[in-house]
């Protein structure tokens, strides 16, 4: 077995190379989805911490680059009116970015506005 795969290693190295790509990228597929997992993982663990100040403006520049601040505007005067300047958790910064990921509503209104 071990001499068949050295004569077809010695045989065919481009097929070799095209293995090896392949095996690499299945790597790198796999290892983004466990770092997908962690970030996962330690948001769950971290939603109920208060967000810093620093969070909350770096999230405003993020929306304002794609054309979103005045919805993450909206949506942060909504978790103020609930929670308070103070109460701002990890958590409601993480839900701003989804709503803003999955609403198409930001960037009209920027337009219009």
């Amino acid at each position: 077995m071990i001499e068949t795969i050295k004569i077809f290693v010695g045989n065919h190295p481009f097929l070799t190379l095209l293995m090896s790509c392949a095996a690499f990228s299945l790597a790198l597929y796999f290892r983004g989805k466990v770092k997908a997992i962690e970030m996962a993982e330690y948001l769950v663990e971290h939603q109920d911490d208060l967000a810093p100040e620093s969070l909350l403006e770096e999230a405003a520049q993020d929306a304002s680059d794609r054309g979103k601040l005045k919805a993450f505007n909206q949506l942060l005067d909504k978790v103020i009116a609930d929670h308070g300047r103070d109460g701002i958790t990890m958590g409601h910064v993480c839900w701003i970015a989804q709503e803003l990921d999955s609403d198409k509503r930001g960037s009209k209104q920027n337009r219009k506005g």
